[in-house]
């Protein structure tokens, strides 16, 4: 039984979520993602870690520490990222021995530590627009010591402009959208400016997980040339069935190969990918 393993300082979590189904109370989700993972990450021996706020995962025989802020989705994104299986599509992708990886939407840079346990000397660049959620992003390149990521606070735009964030209803920490906005504190980026401010001619693959902007670049000619002509891979995630089908004919017509599943699309550029 996982509770056997479970470490003194969980024991207040699973009492707590215990008493909560004996007694048919509802039953948080952030309490409950934290048991589940508790349940997969245990009886494979992975190491759980609870100082203060923070929470420290270790899996056996990886090098990799990765840091969840307690009372937020963080433990949600990382049950997504490495046990539900969310980018999937990237299973079978086959990338230089050392490619580019650019992670649009970083959030707290799961998916970018997902790639670097996949190629370990990939060179990563990484975006985050959320103060809060780039400082832990931050913390987590320095604690795993990437020294070939960089982590960039802004938000990819269509032109360099400045940017607020606007909460949606649940406030979770991936809950946010960002828009124009001439007072804003978040610098807004373009994709070209992203590229030349770090001297890159090629991504060997792209990331996006933007919440909504995704659908005013698809519109934007410059990004579409950029996307043509200088991203070999693109996976990004998508919440509406008719944004997605015209992203994925956009792709198309730029000369892309598209797969889907649910939310996620992966595109792979016939110019620049063998």
């Amino acid at each position: 039984m996982f509770w056997l393993k479970t470490p003194i300082s969980f024991w207040l979590v699973v009492f707590s979520y215990l008493i909560r189904r004996i007694l048919r109370l509802p039953v948080p989700a952030i309490l409950g993602n934290w048991v589940y993972l508790l349940r997969l990450t245990l009886p494979l021996n992975y190491q759980i870690l609870k100082t203060g706020d923070s929470v420290t995962v270790i899996a056996p025989h990886q090098r990799q520490r990765i840091s969840l802020r307690f009372n937020s989705s963080d433990v949600l994104v990382y049950l997504q990222v490495f046990f539900k299986g969310e980018y999937h599509l990237l299973n079978d992708l086959v990338l230089p021995s050392k490619p580019c990886i650019m992670d649009l939407g970083a959030n707290v840079g799961l998916f970018s530590l997902l790639c670097q346990s996949r190629w370990p000397e990939a060179r990563i660049v990484a975006i985050e627009p959320d103060p809060e959620n780039f400082q832990q992003l931050t913390f987590q390149f320095q604690q795993n010591n990437l020294l070939l990521a960089d982590a960039i606070s802004g938000g990819i735009w269509t032109r360099n402009q400045k940017l607020s964030i606007t909460k949606t209803n649940d406030l979770l920490a991936w809950s946010f959208q960002v828009k124009e906005d001439p007072a804003g504190t978040i610098h807004g980026i373009s994709i070209r400016s992203l590229l030349e401010s770090k001297n890159l001619q090629r991504i060997d693959l792209l990331k996006m997980d933007i919440e909504g902007t995704e659908v005013l670049l698809f519109k934007d000619s410059d990004f579409l040339e950029v996307l043509e002509k200088r991203i070999a891979v693109i996976i990004l995630e998508t919440h509406h069935p008719r944004e997605q089908k015209e992203i994925a004919e956009t792709l198309a017509v730029t000369g892309f190969d598209v797969c889907w599943d649910r939310e996620l699309l992966m595109a792979k550029n016939k110019g620049m990918y063998s």
